[in-house]
């Protein structure tokens, strides 16, 4: 047998590693006796080629264990014997056999190590040609700059908002989102109608005429306390003689109020007539309230002192009863102004009991306009109420000169109100009802869909699907699993071929499909809805809702008909958004505009009627 040279070549090299392990201990010397048993590296030339030189004989393709040397010719030279081994006998004919485990191993490692070296190489020639520090250093500046506008456009927020929304300030905060959103229903619902239950005489004074939705929410932070402001008094002010000044209050994302000017006072004390209302919230999230006080000057105006309080103290402090004014020492603008004494501000802090005409707890739904008499009454009340309309009858609208001028009858505007009331109902009730009905449709479709489909698997399972393949016909009671497992195999081998029903136990028919529906097998559990969804998203089947025995009927019927409800819902819905809302503003715009014309037509044959009764009496 010829080899190339190189496998020649290949073959001494192993046989030297293999006399290097024996050197070091790794082969048995004693063991270098008896046939080529094991396959090595030179076995491949010897292995069913008879009798060589220097060897008793090949019995068996192994490595040449004592050899003193591999032959380049092919063949195992001064080879004793060969060590026996476990491994397997290489092919015959093969020009190396394969190497031993430990040959394997270090052969393995050096590999990956050569494989990590060449990566790590690739990846450091990469870094090397694709580096430019002048990109590198244009996107860290870039990114400074971004964070230094960020930084300064947080600074400076309000004079951003001002410039984006022409308001120096958002209106609005997490409480609002909270109070709007779940308490409110998206501002959908008012509660106004709590207000109902609390108007009797026998409710206690804190509640009476109150929302109880917003009496409750605001005792948790969520809506607003109302509380007021008064009695203020300011003094020993950073300020020296007489000046003009004024006070303002920051109170939540509400806008700032100012009181009015208290002209040429001394800095000394200075007292404001003003009851300032509040609405605040006992959390704290809410931002504090701040007042200031000013000093009027003929550009503009100087800050003087400041003070913060935080909105559950003023609610706290609205709650004392025993000592409701307080006074407070405040900040001074200018450090640098040398004060005797710091100044201090006093403030009466109360729920509403200055306002007589008690509109915190009044119940309006804008038809109604209360006005204070200054005179109790009757009913022992300083204040009356009185219709719109009638209240508008007595009280002419003028202008600026105090001419009458002429408006709307107020039965007039309270029809055309009333009208697009109805028309918003309308459509809001249809909208609903549409939408309701799709989300309906949908429900029942999916329920009773679930339920044909366990039913129509008991079908599947007890006719014998799985016959074939496991030699006996399906038992009552069966597993999910087992359902599972006859609507995947009835799935996969007959879905998509068109097989007519009641061919294959895989197709039943529908009666078949109808008769466990009205009866399942004894001993079988009754199918659920929504089995698979429960035990997929919740862990477990909850039995919540069985499938009735009309399911099958009410599917069929259901896919009959349920392109056509769902379609008919849309356009529904489509009809009413698009073309019946228009319409019926429309009419409404021209009944508005009937109603102007008769009222023109009236007020011209007045004024006729009246220039010929006073050409009469002149004649």
């Amino acid at each position: 047998e010829r080899r190339p040279g190189d496998a020649g070549a290949s073959a001494r090299a192993a046989c030297g590693r293999h006399h290097h392990r024996r050197g070091q201990g790794l082969v048995d010397p004693g063991a270098a006796a008896g046939p080529h048993a094991d396959a090595g590296p030179c076995a491949g030339p010897c292995a069913g080629a008879g009798p060589r030189v220097g060897a008793d004989r090949c019995a068996d393709a192994g490595p040449c264990a004592a050899a003193d040397h591999c032959a380049g010719a092919g063949h195992c030279a001064g080879a004793a014997a060969a060590v026996p081994s476990p491994q397997p006998a290489a092919a015959a004919g093969s020009f190396m056999a394969p190497p031993t485990g430990w040959d394997a191993m270090l052969g393995s490692q050096h590999e990956t190590t050569a494989q990590q070296e060449e990566n790590d190489l690739d990846r450091a020639l990469w870094i090397i040609k694709n580096f430019n520090p002048i990109t590198i250093a244009q996107e860290l500046l870039v990114t400074a700059l971004v964070a230094i506008v960020l930084a300064a456009m947080w600074k400076h927020r309000q004079r951003v908002i001002f410039m984006v929304t022409g308001d120096d300030r958002i209106h609005g905060s997490l409480s609002d989102l909270i109070w709007w959103g779940c308490c409110r229903c998206c501002g959908t619902c008012s509660h106004e109608w709590t207000r109902a239950l609390t108007c009797f005489p026998c409710c206690p004074q804190g509640i009476r005429g109150a929302n109880l939705v917003k009496l409750v929410a605001a005792n948790a932070g969520v809506a607003t306390h109302t509380v007021e402001l008064s009695s203020i008094v300011v003094g020993d002010l950073p300020f020296s003689g007489r000046g003009d000044f004024y006070l303002t209050v920051d109170c939540a994302q509400n806008p700032p109020m100012t009181t009015s000017l208290a002209e040429q006072k001394p800095a000394k004390a200075v007292h404001f007539p003003e009851v300032i209302t509040l609405r605040v919230r006992d959390s704290a999230l809410e931002n504090p309230v701040r007042i200031r006080v000013h000093e009027l000057q003929i550009v503009g105006s100087t800050l003087l002192c400041e003070v913060h309080f935080s909105t559950m103290s003023i609610v706290s402090w609205a709650r004392d009863t025993k000592n409701p004014i307080k006074r407070f020492a405040m900040t001074p603008a200018d450090r640098s102004w040398e004060v005797v004494t710091p100044p201090w501000i006093a403030v009466e802090f109360t729920f509403p009991r200055q306002d007589i005409r008690e509109l915190d707890v009044m119940h309006n739904s804008g038809s109604t306009v209360r006005y204070a008499t200054w005179t109790t009454g009757p009913d022992g009340k300083m204040y009356s109420d009185l219709p719109l309309a009638e209240f508008k009858h007595q009280h002419h609208l003028v202008d600026i000169s105090g001419n009458v001028i002429d408006e709307p009858s107020e039965l007039d505007l309270s029809r055309v109100a009333c009208m697009r009331t109805c028309v918003w109902h309308t459509v809001r009730a249809i909208t609903a009802i549409s939408i309701l009905g799709i989300f309906a449709l949908a429900f029942l479709r999916a329920f009773y869909g679930s339920c044909f489909m366990q039913f129509y698997t008991l079908a599947q399972a007890f006719d014998g699907a799985l016959d074939h393949d496991l030699g006996y016909r399906i038992e009552a009671p069966i597993s999910t699993a087992q359902q599972d497992y006859v609507a995947t195999y009835c799935e996969k081998h007959f879905e998509g071929k068109g097989i007519k029903a009641g061919l294959t136990p895989c197709r039943p028919t529908p009666e078949r499909v109808d008769s466990y529906c009205a009866k399942v097998p004894d001993g079988q559990k009754q199918p659920h809805a929504f089995r698979r969804f429960s035990e997929r998203y919740l862990g477990d089947d909850l039995e919540i809702m069985a499938c009735p025995a009309d399911s099958c009927s009410k599917f069929r019927w259901a896919r009959q008909w349920d392109l056509l409800l769902l379609w008919g819902s849309l356009s529904l819905l489509c009809f009413t958004v698009f073309f019946l809302r228009p319409c019926l503003h429309r009419l409404i715009d021209l009944f508005k505009m009937l109603l102007i014309r008769m009222r023109n037509d009236r007020k011209i044959f007045a004024n006729e009627q009246a220039s010929g009764s006073s050409t009469g009496r002149r004649r």
